[in-house]
């Protein structure tokens, strides 16, 4: 018998460790540069690849970490890097760009540059969100499977929807605007780079002082 209430929990938790609402102005600052079509490209790149990525993980992500010698809290430590990284570069502005003759420059980066990395992975399909696929993947039943991929579905569509809202707001702040906005949610994005790696910090430290001490 499906479980209606407890899907419906899921659907909730893994809409709100998605974070669309936290991810649209970081979106706004990497796509700020970027003709509509290419903004509207890298938002459903992103949700597509967030939907495969949280799909691949119910069926095979405890088994492939286990597998691969490594563990959560490393790649929380690897996806605050990440994270961290690219506030630098909204933090410093666009490249300049050079004359060449040879071939025609764009301002900015290509859709697939930041749609997977780090819009879909590991801002949306996050630590946390990775975690709340593993742990629902251990429900038996192929209808329990169906539905957890459905709401999957259903949350990466309206994040998607989400991050076509935010592209309006590209052309309300104007070129100034935007360099302000980049430059604030620079910052924003290494603090939460940041955090999320000294969360993996903290948890490989408690797992070696419970190993030199498994008494206490």
């Amino acid at each position: 018998m499906t479980d209606w209430s407890e899907h419906s929990r899921f659907a909730l938790a893994l809409f709100a460790l998605l974070t669309p609402f936290s991810v649209a102005p970081v979106f706004i600052g990497l796509t700020a540069h970027m003709p509509l079509r290419d903004r509207v490209a890298t938002a459903s790149i992103a949700c597509i690849a967030l939907f495969l990525v949280l799909g691949l993980v119910l069926h095979v992500g405890e088994a492939l970490i286990t597998a691969l010698g490594t563990s959560l809290a490393s790649f929380q430590i690897a996806g605050g890097a990440i994270i961290a990284m690219n506030g630098f570069v909204l933090m410093a502005g666009p490249e300049p760009v050079r004359a060449d003759p040879a071939r025609p420059q764009r301002a900015g980066p290509a859709p697939l540059q930041v749609a997977v990395v780090p819009l879909a992975i590991p801002m949306l399909a996050g630590p946390g969100a990775m975690t709340q696929m593993m742990l629902e993947g251990h429900g038996n039943g192929l209808v329990h499977e169906i539905i957890l991929i459905s709401i999957t579905a259903a949350c990466a569509f309206a994040t998607w929807l989400i991050l076509l809202a935010a592209i309006p707001v590209v052309r309300i702040l104007g070129a100034t605007g935007l360099q302000v906005f980049q430059r604030v949610f620079g910052l924003v994005l290494i603090a939460i780079g940041v955090e999320i790696a000294v969360r993996g910090v903290l948890t490989h430290a408690a797992q070696f002082a419970a190993a030199l001490n498994p008494s206490g």
